[in-house]
């Protein structure tokens, strides 16, 4: 019996995959020691196998045909195992983000180094398992990979990240007719709607579904597109010529004038300013107690302090003192989550910046706490009186009016976030950020979120309400209502606040905005979306109604605050019912 022989270059295959597995054993040992960081193991591996792969590009052009079996077998091994080691590091990625080390950094670079491999191969086009279809999606893929992990040590947020890679993936579909760009596109979408769901468990198992896509999907994708039907001259009848003018009537009034309102500031505030209302809307003498106590706290926020930028680090002493001196004469004895900036801003700021929280201890029936929130920094140059102090006015009324009442729900954390806006906002420097780590940290369970986010302006002139594109087929164009926007994962939660609304006067109407289209508004509650916590979000709509948004015109005299009023004594009968 003659003995079994290998298929030629097997040995050499199997011979570097053992050197390489003694290596990974030997940079183990070291992590083991603690003589190298255990989320440098991977991408220490990954570098290696690149330097081999480059080494192989140096050897002298084989003479023989054996000699060429063997040294393809030999890059075959290294791309295999390069790719191993960098799908484990994408399948690994929840430690990665949650190391505080410059781990994503070291893997955003391996994961760009064995692109650029990948990239290189896909030239060569060897008659190997890593040809160049399955080379060029490779590259695609540990290229994105790098970037992503590259950004986000940057200390950018997961839900700013999915935006920039959402508008990635929109133009990748543009190449939809290549495979490559067609799985790379589709594969950004999926992964950036899951993302938002928090669950880590089904992240990977996507990831690990595009793995294997890319590896062994591509030629079937490239072989289907590419035997589709060819394609035909259209004839341009008049029906077909109407009906496409007809769509692109549609979407120049529905969708090309509200996006060019989006991304048109002057032109949007110059609207919405010759709509606006006189001011001050009621005169201050006549308004209620609890509308002359939420007067009294936007004044004080953005009259007397004004701009509490992270900039003014004086001025946001005050903000936070006052914000927890209130919290006390209400019967809370409130406490500061401080915390420092993780990335280089472009300013010299050596305090840090704090959170201020109040508890009404409740009933703890195994659901979780709630969460009610409003941030109370500016942005530079504005005194934020609708952003963000009506919302901190209507937090500090609403812990008041709950602790007098005798509030006998769940537990409440009330906190008012430093740092949401620039230089911190869409990074991992917000309070809000900060203040869901810190209690996911130490176990808290969370039922839901409240963020009241500019809840004072308001406007019932026709035409005063603007909308990104096509939502204005669904709502009215009055600014007389807040709105309530949640995520899928906060559909049920939307809907019991909903019922127990019952504010007369001010009008609630909810939004629910799937997948990464959530991010439209963007503010403290998606930190919360992207931790697995539903979450909610108040507010008048910002800039698509309020032309001072983020102007030193957003002053106390302009809002609205019976209506304010309203929305403390809703938040009060939703907290005590839910």
């Amino acid at each position: 019996m003659r003995p079994m022989e290998l298929p030629r270059g097997a040995g050499l295959f199997l011979a570097v995959t053992v050197l390489n597995g003694a290596l990974a054993g030997i940079l183990d040992l070291l992590c083991r020691a603690e003589l190298l960081h255990r989320h440098w193991l991977l991408p220490s591996l990954a570098a290696g196998l690149a330097c081999q792969w480059l080494a192989s590009l140096l050897l002298p052009r084989p003479a023989s045909e054996a000699a060429v079996a063997a040294r393809a077998s030999m890059r075959s091994a290294l791309l295999s195992l390069l790719a191993f080691v960098t799908g484990l590091g994408v399948v690994g990625y929840p430690g990665v983000f949650a190391c505080l080390e410059s781990c994503a950094a070291r893997f955003g670079y391996a994961g760009l180094l064995a692109g650029l491999v990948f990239w290189h191969q896909s030239q060569a086009d060897e008659p190997i398992f890593w040809g160049r279809m399955r080379s060029r999606l490779a590259a695609l893929g540990c290229g994105l990979w790098g970037a992503y992990l590259l950004l986000y040590h940057r200390q950018l947020t997961l839900w700013m990240l999915d935006i920039v890679f959402f508008i990635l993936a929109m133009t990748l579909w543009l190449g939809r007719s290549q495979a490559v760009f067609l799985i790379a596109s589709l594969g950004i979408v999926a992964l950036a709607g899951l993302r938002s769901a928090g669950s880590e468990l089904a992240v990977v198992s996507l990831d690990l579904a595009l793995l294997t896509c890319l590896f062994f999907g591509g030629p079937w994708v490239e072989a289907r597109l590419r035997s589709g039907p060819a394609p035909t001259k259209t004839r341009w009848t008049v029906p077909r010529i109407a009906a496409v003018a007809l769509v692109l009537v549609v979407l120049a009034v529905f969708a090309g004038r509200p996006a060019w309102l989006m991304v048109s500031p002057e032109k949007r505030r110059a609207r919405l300013e010759g709509l606006a209302p006189a001011f001050p809307v009621r005169d201050p003498k006549t308004l209620s107690p609890l509308a002359g106590r939420l007067r009294g706290h936007v004044v004080e926020l953005a009259g007397r302090i004004g701009e509490r930028s992270a900039y003014l680090v004086p001025a946001q002493k005050r903000a936070q003192e006052y914000v927890a001196s209130e919290f006390r004469k209400a019967g809370y004895a409130p406490e500061y989550q401080e915390f420092t900036a993780r990335r280089k801003v472009d300013f010299m700021r050596t305090e840090p910046y704090r959170n201020v929280e109040a508890v009404l201890r409740g009933r703890d029936d195994g659901r979780g706490i709630w969460v009610v929130a409003a941030h109370y920094d500016t942005a530079p140059g504005t005194p934020g009186a609708d952003d963000n102090a009506s919302g901190v006015a209507v937090l500090l009324e609403t812990a008041r009016l709950l602790r007098e009442g005798g509030y006998a729900g769940r537990e409440i954390r009330f906190v008012a976030f430093d740092a949401e806006e620039p230089p911190a906002f869409g990074t991992r420097d917000m309070g809000s950020l900060r203040c869901v780590d810190e209690l996911k940290g130490r176990g808290v369970k969370i039922r839901g979120m409240i963020n009241l986010e500019m809840v004072g302006y308001f406007n019932p002139a026709p035409g005063a309400q603007l909308f990104p594109p096509f939502l204005q087929l669904f709502y009215p164009d009055q600014g007389d209502f807040v709105g309530l926007a949640g995520n899928l994962r906060s559909l049920s939660l939307g809907r019991a606040f909903s019922r127990a609304w019952g504010a007369e006067g001010v009008r609630l109407l909810p939004a629910t905005l799937p997948f990464v289209f959530s991010t439209l508004v963007i503010s403290d509650q998606l930190n919360f979306w992207y931790a697995g916590i539903p979450a909610l979000m108040l507010t008048d709509t910002a800039f698509f109604r309020n032309p001072n948004y983020h102007q030193d015109s957003d002053t106390p005299e302009k809002l609205d605050y019976e209506r304010m009023a309203g929305q403390a004594e809703a938040l009060v009968r939703v907290l005590s019912g839910l």
